[in-house]
């Protein structure tokens, strides 16, 4: 029987992730590790926590077969430097413990969106993220750190690229953006979109974890979804803006919010980059939401959700010539008060 250890347990996924070890009778023991409260009542849960930078941290992987490393950084910061030190510290725990797997949590972004991509990416297509997207660029120095910590220490990694993933009620800050930036798109633009559910990413992480595969491995429902398709699904209907105006719009919200949070989104919203998941279906996995399913249970319930199709139009540009007119009035009220300076 397996014992799996899972930093960053107490999040969106990594709950999940314990929920599915527990049910799984391949597992026998499942340490639970975060820095936050948890609690179970499963007797093979232990519930650890800790910051994987303190010393005494090595102690909790011992006995471990694998770990699953799901750790992100909740003030939405996405720092090179941080990043690889959270996860070398993990590393060099686990070479404590002499625990000589790990499973790797990374994003589907790390292909970046580009113009020739192919449709859909396997895993041979080359790493190229987006130079203007942090987040993308730490998932992807993130994977050059394990596979480098495998080749010099006789360990074995498998790494996860799912895309765009979502839940009921919660979903991590990156695909909220993404949900976001999806949502006043550029005219004449719809490039196929996937989502994937959080329970089926977890039911991946812990097929990987339990039969210790290595390697990279795509993560998605098979197929994904048209232009048309996606325009049927939405509660909310989407907004469309000529290129020039939507380019505005998108640096308006990001001078009001103050945030770099979006940075570097805009080509994952215009270009193509769905995935291709027939290595990771030959394994046994598959997805037990289609995309649709995935999308329609993430999209929170409005009020315009309740109006008349024929009014829904009406209210939707109307509310959107409030966003931009007070997006752009917020930006010059911002731009004259930095110029004054």
């Amino acid at each position: 029987m397996r014992a799996i250890a899972i930093v960053g347990s107490a999040g969106i996924i990594g709950k999940r992730v314990v929920a599915a070890l527990n049910d799984d009778p391949i597992c026998g023991r499942i340490v639970a590790i975060d820095k936050r409260f948890q609690s179970f009542v499963s007797s093979k849960i232990e519930a650890v926590r800790v910051d994987v930078l303190e010393k005494s941290f090595a102690s909790f992987l011992e006995n471990c077969d694998t770990v699953i490393y799901l750790a992100e950084d909740s003030r939405k910061r996405a720092d090179v430097v941080i990043a690889q030190e959270t996860l070398q510290a993990t590393l060099g725990s686990m070479n404590e413990a002499s625990c000589r797997h790990l499973v790797l949590l990374s994003s589907a972004m790390v292909y970046g969106a580009h113009s020739d991509n192919p449709v859909p990416l396997t895993e041979h297509q080359p790493i190229r993220p987006i130079p203007s997207c942090d987040h993308a660029k730490v998932k992807a120095s993130l994977e050059k750190v394990a596979t480098g910590w495998a080749q010099d220490n006789g360990g074995s990694v498998c790494i996860l690229r799912p895309t765009t993933t979502v839940a009921p009620k919660s979903m991590s800050w990156i695909s909220s953006e993404i949900r976001r930036a999806n949502s006043v798109r550029p005219d004449q633009i719809d490039p196929p979109v996937q989502f994937l559910h959080a329970d089926d990413l977890a039911s991946a992480l812990a097929l990987v974890a339990t039969r210790q595969l290595e390697t990279v491995y795509n993560v998605s429902p098979s197929s994904w979804i048209g232009a048309d398709a996606i325009r049927d699904l939405n509660v909310e209907p989407r907004y469309r803006l000529p290129g020039r105006l939507r380019d505005w719009y998108m640096l308006g919200v990001k001078v009001w919010r103050g945030s770099q949070d979006a940075a570097g989104l805009e080509p994952y919203v215009s270009l193509p980059w769905v995935l291709a998941t027939d290595k990771l279906q030959s394994e046994g996995w598959s997805a037990s939401y289609s995309n649709e399913e995935a999308y329609v249970a993430s999209e929170p319930a409005t009020l315009t959700s309740t109006l008349l199709n024929k009014n829904r139009q009406e209210l939707s540009l109307a509310a959107l010539g409030a966003v931009l007119a007070g997006v752009l009035g917020g930006s010059f009220i911002l731009l004259r008060r930095f110029l004054k300076r």
